[in-house]
């Protein structure tokens, strides 16, 4: 037992209440702010209730119907706190991801190393990010830590109930989002290097695929829609790998603080080498598949949402590393002291406003007359192969921000890419409506759009202006000489 007297020793409730400060300071901010795309899509799925939250959800590709159902309970429209109740399920499936986590690690860890690897995980910017959205990510983070966790102990243990929660929660992981499922990599490499009851999994692996055949026809929709699936640029190379994929301030932090530990090491604790590889190949395998695929297709996927799944392996790696230099009691104040540097580094260095939020933006737009024209570009990629001229009809979520923050104005609507028909819809627009307008407002993050709209509209004597809260613009075109 330690001494009461040692340094490394810190009581729990201080321990905790340094957590909770950090966390606090991480999360808090990040939940007062207002809505981005993603979750106006998810504000517009679920309002009404469960039955219209299902039907909605069943028609948009790659969104989770379990979400739905979840987060239908916990709008309420009419209330000043809306944004907030939104992203409860978030932030609880966080709780719920660290709690996983924590019996994985102390499992497959040692006894002592849950506490290091809920802190690294906890303050990891994926769980902070996604677990402040109201969006499925964290949700479907801790299905994948649950099935990694069953599995583990399946293995380990062989009894039939953790054989039944692994089927149970790799159903769900599909489920959530079938672009986690690549996590199915690492627990092929550790089933393969363990050999141990091949049969029975096998077996079972059979009944998760029989389950999971519904989603076969996503699939298929997400081959199909390839070349409109491009959310972000081709990533430029390797370097840009490893910054998404190694949260940068956390990592410089456990560095910086380990040197110092590195003094005062205690007794190391050692992990086996298969569940080490099983955990590399879960940390590693989303980002380099969705680089490859990014790099070398149509698809332009290479978005941090979707291999977020790799934190919490992340967090077991160095989990593992920590344990095998420090031993779980200095490990466990190395995690929290690092977090907590790498939290005042994030703090000074972020900006209040978020940059992808919508609501500074929707504000100045709401405060404009009724009378003024409001040219709105929608950002969801899908809009450049439907028919976006009737966007903005209640059963259509390509303008969602405007069922989430509504304006009395006259809007019309534009694709997300620069293309014929959207810019001949605009000259038409221009020369019939704008005619007898003095104002008009122009709300996009395009900045290819902006440039379209100011040289339509500058020939017919606007004068543009432009505000810019974060990534959204918005331009207000005012005639030099007033009707």
């Amino acid at each position: 037992m330690p001494r009461s007297d040692d340094p490394w020793n810190l009581r729990r409730t201080t321990f905790g209440l340094l957590a909770v400060a950090g966390l606090a300071a991480a999360y808090v901010p990040r939940l007062q702010r207002s809505l981005w795309l993603d979750e106006t899509i998810t504000l517009w799925e679920v309002q009404g209730g469960l039955v219209p939250a299902l039907t909605r959800t069943a028609h948009v590709p790659g969104h989770s119907l379990i979400y739905a159902a979840v987060s239908s309970l916990f709008l309420t429209e009419n209330s000043s706190a809306r944004d907030l109740l939104l992203r409860i399920p978030a932030l609880a499936s966080v709780v719920l991801l660290c709690w996983f986590l924590y019996r994985l690690a102390e499992d497959s860890l040692g006894t002592g190393a849950g506490k290091v690897a809920v802190v690294v995980g906890a303050f990891h910017p994926f769980f902070v990010e996604f677990g402040t959205q109201a969006r499925p990510y964290s949700m479907a983070m801790a299905a994948v830590t649950a099935s990694m966790w069953t599995l583990f102990r399946w293995i380990r243990d062989g009894e039939r109930r953790w054989l039944l929660w692994w089927v149970a929660a790799t159903v769900i992981v599909a489920y959530m989002h079938f672009m986690f499922l690549p996590v199915l990599a690492a627990q092929l490499v550790y089933i393969l290097v363990e050999r141990k009851r091949l049969a029975v999994t096998l077996a079972a692996s059979l009944a998760v695929l029989a389950v999971c055949l519904p989603l076969i026809p996503l699939f298929r929709l997400l081959v199909r829609q390839a070349p409109i699936l491009v959310f972000v640029p081709a990533p430029p190379g390797w370097l840009y790998l490893i910054y998404s994929m190694v949260p940068f301030s956390l990592s410089i932090a456990l560095i910086a603080v380990g040197t110092i530990v590195w003094r005062y090491r205690g007794e190391a604790v050692r992990c086996s080498l298969s569940w080490l590889g099983a955990l590399s190949v879960w940390w590693l395998i989303g980002p380099l598949l969705l680089f490859a695929v990014s790099r070398n297709s149509e698809m332009r996927v290479f978005v941090s949402r979707y291999f977020a799944y790799s934190a919490p392996a992340f967090a077991l790696l160095i989990t593992a590393l920590g344990v095998r230099l420090f031993g779980a009691q200095k490990a466990a104040v190395w995690s929290l002291a690092s977090a907590l540097l790498a939290t005042v580094f994030t703090l000074g260095s972020e900006r209040a406003t978020g940059p992808e939020e919508l609501g500074p933006a929707m504000k100045l737009l709401s405060a404009e007359a009724p009378s003024t024209p409001v040219i709105f570009v929608s950002d969801v990629p899908e809009s450049n192969s439907t028919n976006w001229k009737d966007g903005l009809v209640p059963d259509n979520y390509l303008f969602t921000p405007l069922v989430a923050y509504p304006i009395r104005n006259r809007v019309v609507p534009l694709p997300r890419l620069v293309e014929k028909d959207g810019i001949a819809y605009l000259k038409a627009t221009a020369a019939s409506d704008f005619r007898n307008s003095d104002r008009v407002l122009l709300i996009s993050r395009s900045a290819a759009w902006i440039s379209v709209v100011k040289s339509e509209l500058q020939p017919l004597g606007f004068i543009p202006q432009t505000a810019q809260p974060n990534n959204f613009a918005v331009v207000t075109f005012e005639r030099a000489t007033p009707h």
